[in-house]
């Protein structure tokens, strides 16, 4: 099951370009079975981070979303181990 949740959230974070609405995000989310808690963080800038993530990888594999509550301005993914 881990490596299976970790391609979810690889495949996921591998389909977001900058630019896309949040409509859009959450169907992404909902088309690779991944979690958002969205809005998420907002920093100085104003600008909102989160992360998302599917209990299938036990949260080792992550995808960090910027967006502005409005379009995606950016996303990484991440590996812990």
């Amino acid at each position: 099951m881990f490596w299976l949740g970790g391609k979810d959230v690889n495949n996921f974070c591998n389909e977001i370009k900058p630019g896309i609405t949040i409509a859009q995000l959450a169907g992404l989310a909902k088309k690779h079975d991944v979690r958002l808690n969205m809005p998420g963080s907002r920093d100085g800038s104003g600008a909102y981070s989160v992360l998302a993530h599917t209990p299938r990888s036990f949260g080792r594999h992550t995808c960090m979303v910027r967006h502005d509550n409005s379009v995606v301005s950016g996303s990484q993914y991440g590996y812990a181990d």
